[in-house]
């Protein structure tokens, strides 16, 4: 390897003294000035390398991580031997007796008692490093004989890795003697039945363990998905949000007779075929909040959770009106930079609040479905461990000044789930749970995905019944007002579904190389005329739709299996989905 440039040796230096700051004064008493002092670098260069307060966890923990496996590669070197004492030895002494690890590990423990967001940070770098060493111990380091069986190397990492907490915490501590012997004993070549890992407490909003990664989907490929998108939060890493405690049901109002064509490009066009053409596997009609038609097909179904791909938009949106009433953000013209940690001069260095939620970032993007070395293409692959979500919108490259062109951009979202996060000190998951689930009464839980560090995929991964889409529409249309209650503040949702500036109108939005016939809000999508309306739009012709002057809301969720094999209106219809949800609108007249 080379030496290392400049930038990375005084990150080294910065990332050094913020360690041994914490070991020293704890991460509630460290300050920027005091890792400033500490490794003697100007307080804005520290600024950029930690950023605030939560970004220090962050930095904290992939530093951990980077720790173990730093160790990790000393304890494969030292195990040539391969005798289970030796490991056994090793694995204590290589990874769990590093004082000053250990001690950032316990400070960063007991925050997390009172932070469930950093418990569940911490339980991804507990996962993370029990499952490198396991799987090494399994591949590279076995004794003479069957290799370990990897429930049982996974026991013996917890057990250490446990007992270093207990330890540390002063509750009663375990002989390391005896420790060393107990592993030795898991680790041998024919080991009793394999014991279950000794582990922390799952972290409740986790689901089980996922099986597939996102590239294993093949989006955009013309292969049918209606079996997969009721199931990604199941087999992609995800979060739970409970249902809330006093749940909602919508009142039934009297059923209609759904009409038998749209007009669509001057042509009278069959409205059941698109229902079967489009992979609708929802189709939710209300009517001054009372449901007048509801239908599932496929695997849809009242009680399935469907993915919502960029209707999640418009909730992260609704949330930054909430923290922004709230004062945990100070309003929509303050830098998003000043929240979120980027790099000098890239794409969101500078840039207001409001021309991010307006898609007017100037960020350079590329929303090319049907391109996979697109930067939306890359963004999905953070997801699976290219990097993360935060790093690649720290990374992100600036090209035309910003308020001045309207490019759809999911990393945009991105963005503003990142400020969400660290304007809040919690995850998108609790705080939808606290400010939307509850007070709008889903009946259903809900999950985000995340990708490796833990963060929500705000750009794309909510996942919710119909029904419980639908009441961000019925809030949205009541002026942000749910029984009553002001949830979102009036003048945020009006913004929020207004054109505010001739490069957000109908026809102006760039979307990949061409421009949408819609104009666009803080991500809500305004479709041209002069009716009002909005919608929360998402891939695979996902829609949430609201047409207030006739106090109707719909819902279609969809697999459209054509989605995203060309660019083009004749695959993807979203122009249509529009004049198929008016033709319902109106029929109820």
């Amino acid at each position: 390897m080379g030496r290392p440039s400049v930038a990375e040796e005084r990150r080294e230096a910065i990332l050094s003294a913020f360690e041994a700051c914490v070991a020293r004064k704890g991460l509630a008493e460290t300050t920027l000035a005091d890792v400033a002092a500490e490794a003697g670098q100007p307080r804005p260069l520290v600024r950029y390398f930690i950023g605030n307060r939560d970004a220090m966890v962050g930095c904290l923990i992939d530093r951990l991580l980077a720790r173990g496996e730093a160790q990790m590669a000393l304890v494969r070197e030292g195990a040539a031997a391969g005798t289970p004492d030796d490991l056994a030895d090793l694995l204590f002494d290589r990874i769990f007796a590093d004082k000053t690890t250990n001690m950032v590990i316990m400070d960063l423990w007991h925050l997390s008692l009172r932070d469930e967001a950093l418990r569940v940070r911490l339980g991804t770098i507990y996962r993370r490093l029990v499952d490198h060493v396991a799987q090494a111990i399994a591949r590279d380091m076995a004794p003479s004989g069957p290799a370990p069986a990897f429930d049982t190397a996974f026991a013996a990492v917890s057990l250490a890795f446990g007992t270093s907490f207990f330890n540390r915490l002063g509750l009663t501590p375990i002989d390391p003697e005896r420790l060393r012997n107990r592993i030795a004993g898991m680790l041998s070549p024919a080991p009793p039945s394999p014991l279950r890992p000794t582990m922390p407490a799952k972290d409740q909003r986790m689901t089980d363990q996922p099986t597939a990664a996102i590239e294993d989907f093949k989006l955009f490929s013309g292969a049918p998905q209606h079996e997969n998108f009721p199931r990604l939060k199941d087999r992609l890493p995800a979060t739970t949000m409970a249902p809330a405690a006093t749940p909602f049901v919508f009142p039934e109002g009297p059923a209609i007779t759904l009409p038998a064509t749209h007009d669509f490009d001057g042509e009278a066009l069959s409205f059941e075929g698109f229902f079967a053409d489009t992979d609708t596997a929802a189709l939710l009609v209300l009517k001054d909040g009372m449901v007048r038609h509801e239908r599932y097909a496929l695997t849809g179904g009242r009680d399935v959770q469907w993915i919502s791909w960029s209707v999640a938009k418009s909730f992260v949106s609704a949330m930054v009106g909430i923290a922004i009433a709230e004062g945990h953000i100070g309003g929509v013209d303050e830098p998003i930079s000043d929240y979120v940690p980027v790099m000098p001069g890239s794409a969101y260095d500078g840039v207001s609040i409001r021309h991010v939620l307006q898609m007017s970032s100037g960020a350079r993007w590329n929303e090319d479905y049907n391109d996979n070395q697109s930067d939306v293409h890359r963004l999905g692959a953070a997801m699976s461990g290219d990097g993360s979500l935060d790093r690649f919108v720290a990374e992100m490259v600036a090209e035309n000044p910003p308020g001045t062109i309207c490019r759809y951009n999911s990393g945009d979202t991105q963005a503003l789930g990142a400020l969400l996060i660290r304007a809040t000190g919690r995850s998108i998951t609790d705080y939808m749970r606290e400010k939307l689930v509850e007070p709008l009464g889903m009946t259903h839980a809900g999950h985000w995905l995340i990708d490796p560090a833990g963060v929500e995929m705000a750009f794309a991964g909510l996942n919710l019944t119909a029904r419980d889409f639908a009441r961000l529409g019925e809030l949205y249309r009541n002026d942000g007002v749910w029984q009553g209650r002001q949830i979102v503040p009036a003048d945020w949702v009006r913004a929020s579904v207004t054109v505010t500036a001739p490069h957000l109108a109908p026809g102006r939005p760039h979307i990949a190389s061409g421009t949408s016939g819609h104009g666009y809000g803080y991500q809500w999508w305004l479709p041209a005329g002069d009716r009002g309306e909005f919608s929360a739009t998402g891939i695979y012709n996902q829609f949430v739709y609201v047409d207030p002057s006739r106090g109707v809301t719909i819902v279609k969720l969809s697999a459209n299996r054509r989605y995203g094999t060309s660019m083009d209106e004749a695959t993807n219809r979203g122009m249509e989905t529009i004049a198929w949800l008016r033709a319902i609108a109106a029929s109820l007249d």
